[in-house]
This record gives C-alpha cells, structure tokens and sequence, in this order.
C-alpha cells in the first residue's frame, strides 16, 4: 500500500472504492485504516466505506482498554465533530495505524487542523447495530466500565441503550430507511417523524430497552422489501394507539415515501389457529397506497391487499406466499374480504406458483366454480355457460397448501380433485398437508371420518403433473383412485395418511373397483400410507421401470400389531386377496430403498431381489408371522425344493422355532440370490428364521451389509448369530431378538470387527429410542 503514494493513479474513484469495499467485505475494516494517509483520491474512495457501518471499526473494545471515562462521547464525536474541531483531527486520530506519513503534502494538509475538510461523514452512514457492544459495554467490570465510575456517566442499563439509540437517530434521522421502534417509546419518535424524510420500513416491537438482541438501527438498501407490505403477528395488546399516529404523521409529511410495516411482537404459533383483534393489521395497511400492478405477494403484502382488494389489480401476478395467521372462518369481515380476493385470483392470467400457509376456505371458492364450469364444459358439451360466470385463464404451475384445515365443515374434501381439475394443463406441482385441528368442533360426526377422495371424478389426463405430495392427520382419511394418474409424467407420489380405521371401514367393493395396474413410466418416488396404499395395484410396478424409492405401509392396524395376534386381520377381509397371488418378480434397476409394511411385506418374496441390484435400503415390517428359509433365498431354478420347507404359517408358535427342518444338506448346492449394494436391513415384525438361512442371507445374499435389524426375528440361537455377523467385517450395527427381555426392549448388539470378549450387549428403552441408553452388561449375561 505505502507504494502507492507515489502513484499517478489512473483508475476512476468509483473503481477503486469497488476495489476497497470487496476488501472491507473480505477482511476486518482496520485493514483500510491506513489507506486514508495516502492521498485524497484514496482518501475519498477509503471514507465512505469505513463510515458505512463506523462500530465496526470504531469498538467500545478498543477504547475501553484506554481507560478513557468519555468513551460515549468519543464515539459520538466522530460522528458529530464539534464545532470548533475539524473533521480531520477526529478522523485521523481514531483511524490512523500509526504516526501520520508526513511525506505525502495531500496527508499533511488533511492533519492540518487548519484545513479542515469538506466531509460530512454522516452521509456515509448506511448501518449501525450496538449490539455486541453495549452488551461488551455492560459485561465489563466496574474498574473497565467507564460508566460506573464516574457519577456523570451513572447510567442504568436501560438509560444506556436508550440515550445512545436516540443519540444516533438524532444524528442520522434523515438519512435511515429501517427503523425499529419500541411502543414504549412511540412518543419520543413521534416527535422526530417530521425528520424521517428517507424511512422506508418501521417495525413496532414490544421489547423494552434492556433487551438486547433487538437494538439496531438499518438503513441498508438490500434490506428493504420491492414492494409496500404489512406482517402481522399476534399483539398481545392493542398497538393502534402508539403505531397508527406516527404511521399517520410521517405519511403526512412524506406521502408515498414509507412502503412497509410489521408489528413483531408475539408470533402466533404454527400449530394453533388465534384470531387478531379486531383486524387491527389490516387498518394499518389501509394507510398505504393500494398496491401498483404487482408482480410478487408475499405473506406480507397479503395484508395490504385486503386492505385494498377493491382497487388492487392483480392481472400481471406471478407468484404468491402467503401465511393466514388471522383467524379468518370466525369473522365474517374477513371471509368476504378472501372471497374478493379471490375472484381478483381468476384475472391472473400469469399466475404460476401458489404457496399458502393456513389457507382460508373462502380463498378458494373460485377454483371450486371453475372445476364445475369445466366440467360441465368437457361432460355437458350443450349446455351454456351462464352468463354471470367467469373462467379463469391462471397457468398454475406449483401449488403447495400448508396446514389445510378442516373444522369448517367438509369443504376441503373435493379441494384436491377441484385443484387437478381446474389446472390439469399447467400444473406440475401439488402438494397439500391437512395440520392437526384440536378443535372441539372437528370430532367427526358420529364417529365417522370425514374422507377425501383423490380422482372420484372423471379427471381430464394430467398434462404436466410432476410430483403430488399429501399430508393428513389423524382425523381425515384419504383414498386415491390411481387411474387419475394413469399416464402423467409423475416423478414423485407421497400419500401418507396415518388415519386408523375399524376393518369394519375397510375397502368397499365399489372402491375397490379402482384398483387396476397403471402407467407411470417416468415415477421414481413412491410412498403410499394407510388407505392410499391399499388402492395401489402392485403391476403398475411393470411399467415404473425408473423408480428408485418405494415405500408402501398400510396403516390401518398400525397400534394394534404388536404382539396381538387376534387383531391382526386377514388379507381377504382387506378386499386385498389379489396380493396373494402377486409373483414379486418386476425389474426395478434403478431401486435403491424399499419399506414395506403389513399387507405388503406379507406376501413379499426375496426373490424380488434379484431384479433389483441398486437396492441399498431394505425394510419389511409384516403384519402377519412370516417364515424365511433357505429356498426363500434361491434363484428360481430352484423352486423344487420349496416344498421340503414349507410350513403352516399359522401353525408355527415360539416354542416350534427350533424344530425348522435342516437345510444344509441342500444349501451348498443351490445358487442364491444377489444383493450386492445393500447395505441396510431391517425385519420387523413376526419372523421366524433359522440360523441356516441367517448364514445364507449375510455370507451369499447381501455380504456388504453394515446395519442390520433384526427385531422382530425369532428362531435361532444368539450366539451362532453373533458369531455369524462378528465374522462379517463391514457390518458396524448389528439388532437381534432379545430373547427374554421385555417386549418393549430390543438388545442392540454393537461391534467392530471385535473379538468376542471385547464385544457388549447393550438394552436400550425401545420406547425411548436407540440414543437412551438403559443399561450396559457383558455379553456373556
């Protein structure tokens, strides 16, 4: 750098104050103290970086080792010089590094207190935050604190904040765009509002001064929204009384200049619905001017445009985020005001995304008159339209509904169809989550579950649709007609439905009329819960030749199948006696995780193995007891031999688990399947397996495994096994059956290639989960 004092530089001074502000962002701005020494053109690019966040540079760290007891009006100075002191003095006293360099005649004129410069290093001014130190400030020790000291600077912590905070403003009220204002101080900046010439955003919080985390005055560009908008939270009281006369003043005097407001004061809860005041947040909105054309909602603007849905023009929209915190199905005010909005949804003709937290049901009365106008359209070619309706031209793209609620009523059950429906040419992506309502009001009606049918109408094909995602609790139940999405360029289905039913509410026969193989050539997600699953016919696996995730659970006796065999129901009462006949032998070369639980891991085969060499994850949960044996594991060249081993699965009890027939006689000549990539497995349930089949499946089938759970397995001897994985050398986790333990407990049985002295049986609480360790024992107990 002291080479460039003598430079003729030739670069203009906004390249080099590019230059040194890429290095401010890069390193600590001490680093550009000493360019201000080497001459004005340096000096000129150098200042305003430095003075665009001045605490940065100027620490009450640094002064406090000093000792000096005015440390509050030695920062004050730099920004304030007094009048009888030049400029220059307090900045090269504060910023210079070193002595002054008197070879450079620009320098020596700029220590000069008799020239004093033409710099207001206010203007430089974009960010002040005092946080780290006031907090350093108010940490020190009393011999540190230059505060405590002396009986002039006898502050308490509040008075600290509070004075240095209207200090700044004072300094720089013209020049801050962001402003954070305490109610308890709404009066003190009511009378400054007159000099908030440049405020562009306020934000009212209810903290007093001694928190603080929220102490900081913004007056940066970037953080300012493109667009005027109004976040609202729950206020704990009403803040009309301190925020709507400053908000009306500065308006006032400087109309058109503030474009944004929030009230962060008590977040409501994601999960719990609680209705604001009296729209308080929407009054305030009503300040502004109605919004101009805009391209982006988002949750903020929202409020605004309730505020001026009648003078809003929404036709050049493209994209929407919103979140409904306000309680909008108890207040009839607001539910008109979401059906204004959304008939001006129907004129947004560039609509493409659509992402809602806590929709309100009013919203969407629009798509429900356009399904049916289409409809009739498509099936009732004769009949006219009347004249009173109006189609909507939005190209939706990506509709994502968050926290679907359903206490008003069963307005949502057709929300889904209506959505396929209205947009099958555009839309590509939906995904619609149903939050848990602990309403009184939502307990359904005589015990029967309120249900959603996905494709119960004759759906047009669905163009462009990539990826469907839905979400319930425990108080819906979904069923989907996969013949709505025959033929879509679907990549992803997840449907996860965790609603328990009564086998008494099982598939009725009309329902179960839907299940036929579909086309789904481009699928490579597929995660089916509960009732959606059972309505998935399991050929449509011939035609998903990229698939690489398949989870496929029914849930419908999720609670009841843990070690009570008399609630377990059989596949025909389930309308699922076509899975019996299911050969399990499709080629998924692309499959790299599969779960299957109840129904499903009921009838699988392990032969389905062999068509799928990618596989690394494996889980089967079954609902029923299932038998693995050797011949489960042949190619299917071997299939003779199946009968030596098969046994009544109804008839094998615990006590019978020994007594499987011995294979090995057999079992060096068969040729096994392969599994070479998996590396995970998991069998839960009721498995009954010998410790033959247990050699086969780790030395032959899946020799690379490094976690294996065996939880549910049964009818082997734990110390052959645990002789049989020890000697495996990339197995790190190891699960079996605790023979005598509790039924809530597992034994996880850890090792690493351990001779077995070394080795541990560790009891975890099951219910706790595998972090909680319950106790540590030798194996030999």
């Amino acid at each position: 750098m002291s080479n460039l004092s003598g430079l003729s530089l030739q670069l203009p001074l906004e390249c080099i104050h590019l230059i040194l502000q890429n290095l401010a962002e890069e390193r600590d701005l001490s680093t550009l103290a000493s360019m201000l020494l080497v001459n004005r053109t340096v000096f000129d690019a150098t200042v305003s970086v430095l003075y665009r966040d001045p605490f940065r540079f100027f620490s009450f760290k640094n002064i406090l080792r000093t000792g000096e007891a005015t440390s509050l009006a030695t920062l004050l100075r730099l920004l304030r010089p007094p009048k009888d002191e030049p400029p220059s003095n307090c900045l090269l006293e504060a910023e210079s590094v070193g002595d002054p360099q008197t070879n450079s005649e620009e320098v020596s004129e700029q220590a000069s207190p008799s020239t004093p410069l033409l710099r207001d290093y206010r203007s430089y001014l974009r960010h002040i935050n005092i946080e780290d130190h006031l907090a350093l400030l108010l940490a020190s020790s009393p011999s540190e604190n230059p505060f405590g000291n002396l009986d002039s600077w006898d502050y308490c912590q509040m008075d600290i904040q509070r004075d240095l905070i209207r200090e700044l403003v004072e300094l720089v009220a013209e020049q801050i765009l962001s402003l954070t204002i305490p109610l308890c101080d709404s009066v003190w900046y009511l009378n400054q509002v007159q000099r908030f010439k440049s405020l562009r955003h306020v934000d009212f919080v209810e903290f007093k001064y001694d928190d603080l985390s929220n102490a900081s005055i913004i007056a940066h560009e970037d953080s300012i929204k493109s667009s005027p908008y109004v976040n609202t939270y729950q206020l704990s009281h009403e803040p009309s009384n301190e925020m709507d006369p400053f908000i009306m003043e500065h308006i006032k005097f400087f109309p058109g200049v503030m474009r944004s407001v929030e009230c962060f004061l008590k977040r409501v809860d994601e999960y719990t619905r609680r209705e604001c005041p009296d729209l308080d947040l929407v009054e305030v909105a009503r300040y502004f001017m109605p919004l101009s054309n805009p391209r982006y909602l988002d949750e903020f603007s929202m409020f605004h445009l309730l505020a001026h849905t009648d003078d809003t023009n929404l036709e050049h929209i493209e994209s929407i985020t919103a979140v409904s915190y306000l309680d909008s199905d108890s207040n009839e005010e607001l539910i008109e005001l979401y059906k204004k909005v959304g008939r001006l949804l129907m004129d947004c003709r560039q609509l493409r995304t659509m992402d809602w937290f806590s929709p309100p049901p009013s919203l969407f009365l629009w798509v429900t008159q356009q399904s049916n106008i289409m409809a009739r359209q498509l099936w009732r070619k004769g009949d006219p339209i009347p004249s009173d309706t109006k189609q909507h031209t939005a190209p939706l793209n990506y509709i994502k509904l968050y926290h679907v609620d359903l206490h008003s009523g069963y307005g949502y059950c057709g929300l889904i169809d209506n959505l396929l429906f209205s947009f099958h040419k555009t839309l590509q992506e939906l995904e619609v989550s149903f939050g848990k309502n602990e309403k009184v009001d939502v307990i359904p009606i005589n015990d029967i579950k309120p249900a959603i049918f996905i494709g119960g109408e004759s759906i047009p094909r669905l163009q462009r649709l990539q990826q469907l995602s839905i979400y319930t609790n425990d108080l819906v139940c979904v069923w989907l007609q996969p013949s709505v999405l025959n033929g879509s360029p679907l990549t992803s289905i997840i449907i996860r439905n965790p609603a328990t039913w009564d086998l008494n509410e099982s598939i009725h026969s009309t329902k179960a009329s839907w299940i036929k193989p579909i086309q789904l050539t481009e699928l490579k997600t597929l995660e089916l819960a509960g009732p959606p699953s059972m309505t998935f016919h399991l050929d449509t696996f011939e035609s998903t030749k990229q698939l690489e995730t398949v989870k496929l659970v029914n849930g419908l006796w999720e609670t009841s199948r843990l070690h009570d065999s008399d609630k377990i129901p059989e596949t025909e009462s389930m309308h699922l006696h076509m899975l019996a006949s299911v050969p399990w032998n499709w080629h998924l070369p692309h499959l790299k995780e599969l779960t299957l639980s109840d129904a499903f891991a009921d009838h699988f085969k392990f032969k389905m193995l062999d068509g799928c060499p990618s596989l690394l994850v494996l889980t089967i949960w079954t609902g029923q007891r299932r038998i693995l044996t050797v011949s489960d594991l042949e190619r299917s060249g071997a299939y003779s031999k199946e009968a030596l081993y098969s046994i009544n699965v109804a008839d094998v009890v615990d006590d019978q688990a020994e007594s499987l027939p011995d294979e090995e006689a057999v079992s060096e000549k068969c040729k096994y399947i392969q599994a070479p990539r998996l590396v995970s497995l998991t069998l839960g349930g009721y498995w009954t397996i010998s410790t033959q089949a247990w050699r086969v499946l780790l030395k032959e089938v899946a020799p690379n495994l490094s976690e294996l759970s065996a939880s549910g397995s049964q009818g082997y001897d734990l110390v052959e096994w645990y002789k049989l994985t020890t000697e495996m050398s990339r197995l790190q986790l190891a699960v079996p059956r605790c023979r005598n333990a509790p039924r809530n407990r597992v034994a996880f049985l850890t090792h690493s290639s351990l001779p077995i002295p070394k080795a541990e049986l560790i009891q975890y609480n099951f219910d706790k989960g595998p972090n909680f360790l319950k106790r540590q024992v030798p194996f030999s107990e």
